[in-house]
């Protein structure tokens, strides 16, 4: 079994957004990302992610690029 960790994108200020939901800039990188893993047929059996917004934005982000097989939880 292969464990991939990947931290949030950058969420905005607490004053700007007390929910933190992720910048444009985030977004950006982890769109990114998730097309450097997906371009390398990495899979996932699930995918994983807090209750933090930017944590569940980030983690819609790569399943799109990355549908994972179980789909996706909430820890």
């Amino acid at each position: 079994m292969q464990l991939y960790l990947v931290q949030h994108a950058q969420g905005k200020s607490e004053a700007e957004d007390p929910q933190r939901s992720l910048t444009e800039e985030g977004k950006q990188i982890a769109r990114r990302m998730a097309g450097f893993a997906a371009r390398r047929n990495i899979t996932v059996a699930e995918i994983w992610h807090s209750e933090k917004l930017r944590a569940r934005q980030t983690a819609e982000i790569f399943a799109e690029a990355i549908p994972p097989q179980a789909g996706m939880h909430e820890k």
